[in-house]
């Protein structure tokens, strides 16, 4: 893993998108996860090329998550800080 900042604030144009890189071993990769809460998750497509997708997905808990409700087609990455703050009902920073 490569922190890619000191700061989650700063603002430097030359440093990437990212806060964390991870660089995954292939040696041990799995497909999967076991919680004794939720059980078994996956497997999932096996695609570490960034797993950047135009599709993604969003796991949620709670009263404020019905889980047959789907994101509207023009949510973005950066809209998912923000919500979480609302859902916690805190406001974000400046």
């Amino acid at each position: 893993m490569i922190r890619t900042r000191q700061s989650a604030l700063e603002q430097d144009p030359k440093l990437p998108d990212a806060d964390l890189i991870i660089i995954w071993q292939e040696e041990f990769a799995t497909d999967g996860v076991e919680s004794p809460a939720f059980g078994r998750i996956g497997p999932v497509p096996y695609l570490r090329t960034g797993s950047h997708r135009a599709e993604g997905f969003l796991l949620g808990n709670g009263p404020n998550f019905d889980s047959s409700e789907s994101l509207p087609e023009d949510t973005k990455a950066l809209d998912l800080a923000p919500t979480i703050l609302d859902l916690m009902g805190a406001q974000p920073p400046s």
